[in-house]
């Protein structure tokens, strides 16, 4: 600790620390105290305004993702809900006799296919 204040005492005897002090003088440095709030400002905002201008865009892209995944969503409920109605449909729909007639259409269906292959 002494030798802090050793130091302090030191530096504040030399010639540079006698010219140093504050002028508080409001009319002599009133212009360079604004010049360096202003340049402080102005060197700061471009970055502020890059920074706000990057959030900005980030926002939006994060708005659209969500919203593209909030659709998917939905499609896939909508899907999922529509597959079921068919099968509850089919269910009370479907008899033995109506399956066996699907069937065979669609046996005899792809046959045709097989044995004409100009439809292909």
């Amino acid at each position: 600790m002494c030798k802090v204040v050793n130091l302090i005492n030191a530096i504040g005897k030399s010639p540079i620390a006698l010219e140093f002090g504050l002028n508080l003088d409001l009319f002599e440095t009133n212009l360079i105290n604004l010049g360096i709030v202003i340049g402080t400002l102005l060197y700061f905002g471009v970055y502020a305004d890059q920074d706000s201008k990057r959030l900005e865009e980030s926002k939006n892209i994060t708005i659209r993702l969500e919203e593209q995944r909030a659709i998917e969503q939905i499609r896939e409920q909508i899907s999922k809900l529509a597959l079921e109605k068919t099968l509850a449909i089919l269910k009370t729909r479907l008899t033995s006799q109506l399956q066996t007639q699907m069937m065979n259409y669609n046996i005899n269906f792809f046959l045709k296919d097989f044995k004409d292959p100009a439809n292909r």
